[in-house]
C-alpha cells in the first residue's frame, strides 16, 4: 500500500500490474499496426512484405507468450471492428479471408512460441537464438502458405513461390534485428 500525492490513496498492485500488461498488449498492437503501413506490393504475390514480422517476433520477446499473442489476438479484434489495421486498407473481415488471413493468424502463433522460448529456453548464445527465433517465424508461414493455397487453388511449389520463398530473406533480416533489440534490451536491463 502506498500513499498518494493527494492524500491516502491505496494502489491495488494487481491492478497496477493488470493496467501495464493491457497497455503493453495495446502497445504491441498498435506497434503492429503500424508497422502493417510499411508495406510493398508484389506484382507477382497477392502477399505484400510488410514490417509485421519484426514487430510480432518482438512482441514475443517482450512480452512473453500470453502478452505476446495477447497483442496479435487485439490486432485481429480491432480489424474485425473495422480499424485499418492491416496492410490493405480493406475491412478486416475482407482481410482475414483473403490471401493473407493465414499469415495473420500466424502471427498469434508466432508471438506465443517466440515468447515461450524466450522465457524457457533463452539465454543460448545469438546463434541458438537466432535459429530458436527463425524457426518460431514459419509459424507465421505455416498457416499462411496453407490458407494462400486454399485461397489461390494452385499447386504446393506455385504458392511456396507467392507466398514463402519472396519472403523469407527479408525474414531473416528481421528475425535478426529483433533478436539485437531483445539481447541489448536483456543485457541492459540486468545493469540497472
Amino acid at each position: 500500500m502506498r500513499t498518494g500525492l493527494f492524500g491516502d490513496i491505496r494502489i491495488n498492485s494487481r491492478l497496477l500490474q493488470a493496467s501495464l500488461a493491457a497497455t503493453q498488449i495495446i502497445v504491441f498492437s498498435l506497434l503492429t499496426a503500424v508497422s502493417s503501413k510499411f508495406s510493398v506490393e508484389l506484382i507477382f504475390s497477392p502477399v505484400p512484405i510488410s514490417l509485421q514480422s519484426l514487430v510480432v517476433i518482438s512482441a514475443g520477446l517482450f512480452l512473453g507468450p500470453w502478452k505476446g499473442a495477447a497483442s496479435q489476438v487485439v490486432l485481429i479484434a480491432w480489424g474485425l471492428a473495422g480499424f485499418p489495421v492491416f496492410a490493405r486498407a480493406l475491412p478486416g473481415i475482407v482481410v482475414l479471408l483473403g490471401p493473407t488471413g493465414g499469415f495473420i493468424i500466424g502471427f498469434v502463433f508466432c508471438a506465443f512460441l517466440v515468447g515461450w522460448m524466450a522465457q524457457n529456453i533463452f539465454p543460448q548464445g545469438w546463434i541458438k537464438e537466432y535459429a530458436l527465433i527463425l524457426l518460431a517465424s514459419m509459424f507465421i508461414f505455416l498457416p499462411g502458405v496453407l490458407w494462400l493455397k486454399v485461397w489461390t487453388g494452385t499447386s504446393i511449389q506455385q504458392t511456396l513461390k507467392l507466398g514463402f520463398l519472396p519472403f523469407l530473406p527479408g525474414d531473416i533480416v528481421k528475425c535478426g534485428m529483433a533478436l539485437l533489440a531483445y539481447r541489448f534490451y536483456r543485457r541492459s536491463s540486468r545493469n540497472v
